[in-house]
């Protein structure tokens, strides 16, 4: 089973991703990964980090197809997650390989801008964390642009029936419910 998990940036992702890995021991890439590689290793295809995500997302997906094809031939189990994974792009992706892919969004459309703010503050220390650099300004202007791609996210996912968990009130029941459709267990 291939397991892809996307959906906006700081909304639990990469935490379904390590538990995975932890409870299953899933293997797991992250489409940061990839894109820090094109990035420097083949900046002549444009795609960076700084992108906006869903042209970020456009770019990577003719790359990311045939890998996930072939993760798919290869792997008995596989999770593959980040914000270049969009909606439309799977359905054709998941209709190509039916009973062997498994895809949800997480997002967060209605959040709480200040309540975000302190959380992903109370989460910053993590290695490589981005956000701990930024202004509480800065930081206010990502979740701004982040809850706007999660409303597009949730729609995206409504008109190609995939399912999104939306974070924006209780983190922790959004990825819960989020991991028990990923796994097929009960809450």
């Amino acid at each position: 089973m291939l397991y892809l998990i996307g959906g906006a940036s700081r909304s639990g992702k990469s935490l379904l991703a390590q538990r995975f890995v932890r409870e299953r021991a899933t293997a797991c890439l992250s489409i940061d990964y990839l894109t820090t590689m094109f990035q420097y290793g083949l900046p002549s295809l444009g795609i960076h980090h700084d992108l906006p995500v869903i042209e970020k997302a456009d770019l990577l997906w003719p790359l990311l197809w045939p890998l996930l094809d072939n993760i798919v031939e290869e792997e008995p189990a596989y999770l593959v997650e980040g914000d270049g994974l969009l909606p439309g792009h799977l359905r054709a992706f998941i209709d190509e390989h039916p009973q062997m892919v498994r895809a949800c969004f997480l997002g967060y459309p209605h959040v709480d801008r200040e309540r975000k703010v302190r959380e992903t503050r109370a989460h910053a220390e993590a290695p490589n964390n981005w956000v701990r650099h930024l202004t509480d300004a800065e930081l206010l202007a990502k979740i701004d642009e982040t809850a706007v791609f999660s409303q597009y996210l949730a729609e995206e996912c409504a008109e190609y029936h995939l399912p999104f968990f939306d974070v924006s009130a209780d983190f922790l029941s959004g990825t819960t419910a989020a991991w028990s459709y990923l796994t097929g267990e009960a809450p």
